[in-house]
């Protein structure tokens, strides 16, 4: 068997094995014209003719190492029409900049992607190697991450497959070498600036030469280590996550403190990602740092809170950690508004009220409706404002006799800090006749002498913004 065979046969079972493509199957390859990239698309051009594959290459021009860009691109050109591949092109004119290779990278992918509704493209190939898997794995782990980012790069990961993972580079560039196929070689890749090149070029070499000569391969296996123990934490996160969170307004998702802390902390790390992913729709830009954010708010006193990236917020509110896509810190449209005499319905804040004059109670328990008052409505004189809180607010809360300061009530009750802005209060002059969804004061209740009534019900808005619903209905985290 010829070393080309040989490397076809375990390219084939290693794509197989883990299922990176089937038959019929349509594949874009980023192709730069380097080693890996151009092993990669031989590979699968070979792999075509048996399995049906429909190959079209994508290549990025980004014009900054001048006509070798450009001698790229022709090699790519070539590459493919002299095999009868499908070929696009994109030309992007970059400068040289602080992180630039995450900037070409994420132009890249961006690219590839825009590309796959376009031909109803199935996975998108990419050639990193056994080393590139080393070098990530480092470079994870110089960064702080998790167990997550130590797995290193996935033979598939949503839409992108990685066919020469179990390669190393020499292997690589043997295959082509037996094929007499020239590759193009980039001699930035030579150079130190970037923190990957500094791995490649200097660290891995020095561990090679004074530590391990197989460092390399013992990276590998501690990625796929790495992978296991986060695909273990993944599964036993997404079940406790479901037996712990509970789903509060609007969407919210709450936990009961005492009995999250009693969970593993690393168990923690993965249901914290997992509720930051309902509201952000990614868990790629939850860090450690974050995770320890929400240890501290945890621990600490009072109610408090924290942000996340992508408007996601945390609260701790007494005994329950919250997070949630609402701002904590709410300005509201309008500071009170004036109701001049009898209506239907109108709108306030967060809620919509619905008002009513009766003859008498429903029947039934209507008190037991936070969110309805019932008022006596000859003791009410119009125009009546709803507004919010303003420092020194009292009433005489129902079935009390005498005043109370409303923060008072509020702490008394145990209504969130972060709710109390929110809550719209009924005055009629300066007295507080509901302080809504809470209780109304004792000088207004419906007694037997009332001989109206005077009916007042709230119903939150929808939240437009909300971006949790749909992620409900699609899967059961």
């Amino acid at each position: 068997m010829s070393y080309t065979e040989s490397f076809l046969e375990r390219f084939e079972e290693f794509a197989l094995s883990e299922k990176l493509f089937k038959e019929n199957d349509k594949l874009l390859v980023g192709v730069s014209g380097g080693a890996d990239s151009t092993a990669l698309l031989l590979a699968l051009y070979q792999m075509s003719i048996k399995y049906q594959l429909f190959l079209l290459v994508a290549h990025v021009n980004y014009h900054l190492r001048g006509a070798d860009s450009n001698e790229d691109e022709q090699f790519v050109k070539k590459l493919c029409f002299d095999r009868n591949i499908s070929l696009v092109i994109k030309d992007f004119k970059m400068e040289a900049e602080p992180g630039l290779e995450n900037l070409a990278r994420d132009i890249r992918l961006e690219y590839f992607n825009q590309l796959m509704p376009k031909y109803k493209i199935d996975a998108i190939a990419l050639g990193h190697h056994r080393e590139d898997q080393a070098e990530t794995v480092l470079m994870k782990a110089f960064r702080g991450a998790g167990f997550t980012g130590l797995k290193g790069i996935r033979p598939k990961s949503d839409t992108l497959i990685h066919p020469l993972l179990p390669f190393s580079k020499e292997e690589i560039k043997q295959f082509l070498t037996d094929q007499s196929v020239k590759w193009r070689e980039d001699v930035s890749n030579t150079e130190s600036e970037f923190t990957r090149n500094k791995i490649r070029n200097q660290l891995i070499p020095w561990i090679q030469d004074n530590i391990n000569p197989n460092i390399v391969e013992q990276i590998n296996v501690l990625g796929e280590i790495f992978a296991s123990t986060d695909e273990f934490l993944n599964e036993t996160s997404r079940h406790k996550f479901r037996q712990l969170k509970e789903l509060g307004r609007d969407g919210r998702i709450e936990f009961n403190i005492p009995q999250l802390v009693k969970e593993n902390k690393s168990l923690r790390y993965y249901i914290f990602r997992l509720a930051f992913s309902v509201f952000s729709d990614t868990e790629s830009d939850f860090y450690y740092k974050h995770y320890r954010d929400i240890e501290e708010l945890l621990e600490s006193e009072g109610s408090k809170y924290i942000s996340l990236p992508h408007e996601v917020f945390v609260l701790k509110e007494y005994d329950t950690l919250i997070f949630t896509d609402e701002d904590p810190v709410y300005v509201p449209e309008e500071s009170e508004r004036n109701i001049e005499n009898l209506r239907n319905t109108f709108s306030f804040g967060d809620y919509i009220f619905t008002m009513k004059k009766l003859k008498m109670l429903p029947k039934g328990q209507p008190f037991l409706d936070k969110n309805a008052a019932y008022l006596d409505f000859e003791n009410i004189e119009f125009p009546i404002k709803i507004r919010y809180r303003e420092d020194g607010d009292s009433f005489i809360p129902l079935g009390m006799s005498g005043e109370k300061k409303l923060k008072d009530f509020f702490i008394d009750e145990k209504v969130p800090k972060f709710d109390r802005d929110r809550i719209p209060l009924v005055t009629v002059g300066d007295r507080i006749i509901w302080v809504c969804g809470w209780r109304i004061d004792e000088r207004f209740r419906v007694n037997s002498n009332s001989k109206n009534v005077l009916m007042l019900k709230i119903e939150r808005k929808n939240r437009i913004k909300h971006r949790s619903a749909s992620r409900y209905g699609k899967e059961e985290i």
